[in-house]
Formats: structure tokens, C-alpha cells, sequence
């Protein structure tokens, strides 16, 4: 009899989703000691199963073709056609109960498989002939069908986690594109540096980037320059390397700082800079060593590269002010929808409020902070394109998805789309929309789904008191560790104790 271990070592070894399948029903063939075999998989909405997988003999095979009282003979009676098994099966009590099946592939005994309590799945094995059923294909099959599961639902997890992955990673391929030079401006400008140096003969240069209005250039490419350069020099438009002017627009920046120059081996920089509107966005200059002297063609050339910085800064900076309007906007619609009732007034803001003190409360920075507060603002957005709709609750749990949806494209921290995706999932794989359980849920997301829950409750609506304090607090104990990380709900409970929820409408 084949042991668990053995189970999880033949399904689990195998690099490919399919091949796994395959290796699962060789070992139900082999134990019913039957040809072939059929796996279905319970569909994400739980009322239909798949065909996920056969083994059954080549189409060719007489042995086959002959399986049913469905196989025809053709013409000439030479051939026979092969019959197929149903590609879908409707869930019905019926099905998940252990029981030989009439299908167009012959007589096969059809055992339900079941994972944390739940059906997975149905694998079905024939034909059976005139053999009993329970005799000939149940013994094999009913110690293996535990194991089996087990590992059948962990292969079925981890590729669902790969094709996230893969759509992940396709989204953020279309955001780079969309974002352009915002993703793409370090090796942009590293390609221009390069063309730079090699047309010109200089030796050495670097380009200089403006990372927010009023602050110094920052390096972000660099080649022949001392390893110290990028971290060490000053290109301050008071007081720097270089003295800005606003005779500089359009013509090269001057050397003030001789010393410096000096110690980071710059002999005869040109340096030039990049301006938009009068504002300083950043430098590019070269340095042709000891041995050349300034050359007007050179500049011009420098000049020429400059411009092509200056527009990739120009457009980046365009896409992040649209990002920015088209976050606003959605935020907007996020409050339009607080508007509707009198018990949902500001309750975008408040989870935001509340999302925002419980990071703090585990010790997140004012990155994640941001992140969250952001997301708490539009959370629920998603809901807008769920009233009214046909299908009631089923796209009502498809708002976080929809929601997310409206951000994914934007270069936004990932913590944003990724916490309003996730803050109906649950850690214990109860959740929605994806069934996502334990580290699979950001950690954004486990923070937000949390605030919510207290701004819901602590709140209260048309037919429901707010709870208090106490409440929230005992309800928060009980539903540690399958509702809500551990973690997070510690936090929220030191929260509690000190009162420092501060929850509109919450009782003491």
C-alpha cells in the first residue's frame, strides 16, 4: 500500500503543474489497478469541476474504443471512434459521493477528494467492466485518496501562486512601459552617458538627477569617476561644484569649487545643465582629462544629449502629476460612495486613520505608512462598479480585485494596489476574493483588513448599535489567528487599551 510519504514524494517532485497531475493519477491507476484515469477540480466558484487531467489509452486503442455501449463503428467497420469524458462536471450531492458513474469513456468508480474538509475534487477510474466496483477499484483507492488530496491541493496552490506571479509580473511590464522614463530613467541615462563619452573622446562623466523640487542633483550614472564621487559631492546650486545662473539655461554650468574638482580628479569638466521652465532638474557633464582643451563641438554634442534627459525628465514627471490627479480622482468616487448613507459618512477616511495608526503601532515607517493611508482612502472603490449589477453578492466580493484594478497600472508603491486587492482575505484561507491565507496576504493587506473591521463594527449602521471598546477587543481575541494575523491583532488590542483607536461613534 503506497504511504503518504510516497504520495507527496511522486506528486510533489515532478517541476511542472501538469506533470504533477500526471504522476497523481499513475498512482490512482496503479492502485485500482485499472487503465485509466480522470481528475476534475472544483472551480474557484464552487459549483463546477474541470477536467484538470487524464491518463487514459491512446485513442487507437480497440480496447478503448470499445469501452461503451457509446463507440460506433464506422464505415467499413475497420475503425472505431474514441469517445471523450466530459470536459465539466455540475456539482451535485449526487457526485460527491463514492459511486460507479455511466460515462462516454465506460463504467468508471468516481471517488469525491477532500481537502480541509471541503471538495477538491472528483478522480474517476475504469473502465470497470463487470467487476464490483467496491472490490475492484474502492480497496487501492480509499487509502490513497487522503494523501492524494493533501498533495493535490498543495500542487493546486502553488500554481495558482506562479500564474499571480506570472500576471504580476505582467502588469508591472505594462506599468514600465506606461511609466516610461519614471521606471526606466537609470539605465536611459546610463545609455546616454555612454554614447556621450564615446562620441566626444572625453573620458570620464556623470549625470545628476533633481529627486524632488528644491533639493540637490543626485548622481544616478557615473563612469570613470572615483567609487566616493556619487556619495560625496556637492552639486548644490548655491555653494556646489558648479555655480548655476540664470544665464546657464542653454549653456554650461561653471566650475567654482577648484578643490573639489581637484580631489575627485575632474581636470576640464563641461557640464551643462537640465532645465525645464527655469527649474533645475539636473546636470550632465563630462571631463576630457589633462590633455584636451574645451571644444565647442563637444558642448554642442553635450548639449544635444542633455535635451534627450530633459524630455524623458519632463515626460516622467508629466506621468507622475497624472498618476497623482488620477489617484485623486479615485479617492473622489471612494468618498461619493461614503456619501450614500449617513452610517458610511467618512468611512474611507476613518480606516485610513485607523489602517495608519496600527502600522505605526508595529513599528512601520512613513513609507507604509503612506502606502496604507492611501489605500484606506480608496479601499472600497471597487463597490462602484458593483451597484446595481446583476449577480448581487458574487460582485460584491469582487470589488477588492476591481478596486486594485483601477491603480495597478499607476507607479505607486505595490503595498497600495496589493492592500486594497487583499482586505476581505483572511489568514486562515477563509477570506475573499482569492481564498489567500498566512504570508500570501501582504502584510498592507492584513493591516487594512483589520482597520476596516473595526471601523465597520465600531461604527454601527441603521440596524446595528456601534460595539465598544470591550467588544471589539474580545471579538478581536477570538478571531486571532484565523481572521486576522496574530501580529496585527496584537497591535490593534494594545490600541484598544489605551484607548488610541479613537473610532467614531464607539462606545466606552
Amino acid at each position: 500500500m503506497t504511504s503518504g510519504a510516497q504520495v507527496s514524494a511522486a506528486v510533489i517532485a515532478p517541476p511542472g503543474y501538469a506533470e504533477r497531475l500526471e504522476a497523481a493519477l499513475a498512482l490512482a491507476s496503479e492502485a485500482a489497478d485499472l487503465p485509466d484515469a480522470y481528475l476534475y477540480l472544483l472551480d474557484a466558484s464552487g459549483r463546477r469541476l474541470h477536467l484538470a487531467q487524464s491518463r487514459a489509452r491512446p485513442a487507437a486503442d480497440p480496447s478503448r474504443a470499445a469501452a461503451g455501449p457509446l463507440a460506433e463503428q464506422l464505415e467499413g467497420g475497420a475503425e472505431w471512434s474514441a469517445p471523450t469524458p466530459p470536459l465539466e462536471l455540475t456539482r451535485t450531492p449526487e457526485l460527491e459521493t463514492e459511486r460507479a458513474v455511466t460515462t462516454p469513456v465506460g463504467t468508471l468508480w468516481s471517488l469525491p477528494l477532500e481537502s480541509d474538509g471541503d471538495l477538491l475534487g472528483l478522480l474517476q477510474v475504469g473502465p470497470l467492466g463487470k467487476r464490483d466496483p467496491r472490490r475492484a477499484a474502492r480497496q487501492g483507492l480509499a487509502a490513497l485518496a487522503p494523501p492524494l488530496a493533501f498533495v493535490l491541493a498543495r500542487a493546486r496552490r502553488e500554481e495558482e501562486l506562479r500564474l499571480r506571479l506570472t500576471a504580476a509580473e505582467a502588469r508591472l511590464e505594462g506599468s514600465r512601459r506606461l511609466a516610461g522614463a519614471a521606471v526606466d530613467l537609470d539605465s536611459f541615462v546610463r545609455l546616454l552617458l555612454d554614447l556621450a563619452l564615446s562620441s566626444t573622446g572625453a573620458g570620464s562623466g556623470f549625470v545628476a538627477i533633481v529627486p524632488a523640487r528644491g533639493a540637490a542633483p543626485q548622481v544616478r550614472a557615473a563612469a570613470g569617476m572615483p567609487d566616493q564621487f556619487a556619495t560625496q559631492v556637492d552639486l548644490s546650486p548655491v555653494g556646489g561644484l558648479f555655480e548655476w545662473h540664470p544665464a546657464a539655461e542653454g549653456g554650461a554650468l561653471v566650475l567654482v569649487d577648484l578643490e573639489a574638482a581637484a580631489r575627485f580628479g575632474l581636470s576640464a569638466p563641461i557640464a551643462v545643465p537640465l532645465v525645464e521652465g527655469g527649474e533645475p532638474l539636473g546636470i550632465f557633464a563630462i571631463d576630457f582629462g589633462p590633455d584636451r582643451l574645451f571644444d565647442e563641438n563637444a558642448l554642442a554634442l553635450l548639449e544635444a544629449f542633455a535635451e534627450q534627459v530633459r524630455l524623458m525628465l519632463h515626460n516622467a514627471r508629466l506621468f507622475e502629476a497624472f498618476s497623482h490627479s488620477y489617484l485623486d480622482t479615485v479617492k473622489g468616487l471612494a468618498t461619493a460612495l461614503d456619501a450614500r448613507r449617513p452610517h458610511t459618512a467618512d468611512h474611507h477616511e476613518r480606516v485610513a486613520a485607523v489602517a495608519v495608526a496600527i502600522a505605526a503601532e508595529l513599528g512601520g515607517g512613513e513609507e507604509e505608512a503612506a502606502a496604507l493611508r492611501d489605500a484606506g482612502l480608496i479601499h472600497d472603490v471597487g463597490l462602484a462598479g458593483t451597484i446595481g449589477v446583476e449577480g448581487g453578492n458574487e460582485t460584491d466580493v469582487e470589488h477588492p480585485t476591481l478596486g486594485a484594478s483601477l491603480i495597478e497600472h499607476l507607479p505607486l508603491p505595490p503595498a497600495i494596489a496589493g492592500a486594497v486587492a487583499t482586505h476581505h482575505e483572511w489568514v486562515d484561507g477563509w477570506g475573499f476574493p482569492r481564498g489567500l491565507r498566512g504570508e500570501e496576504i501582504p502584510r498592507a493587506g492584513r493591516i487594512l483588513g483589520m482597520a476596516e473591521f473595526l471601523v465597520e463594527m465600531g461604527t454601527g449602521d441603521a440596524v446595528r448599535e456601534p460595539w465598544p471598546v470591550d467588544r471589539l477587543a474580545a471579538e478581536i481575541a477570538v478571531r486571532r489567528g484565523s481572521q486576522f494575523d496574530p501580529e496585527v491583532a496584537d497591535a490593534a488590542l494594545r490600541l484598544a487599551a489605551r484607548d488610541g483607536l479613537a473610532l467614531s461613534g464607539v462606545g466606552g
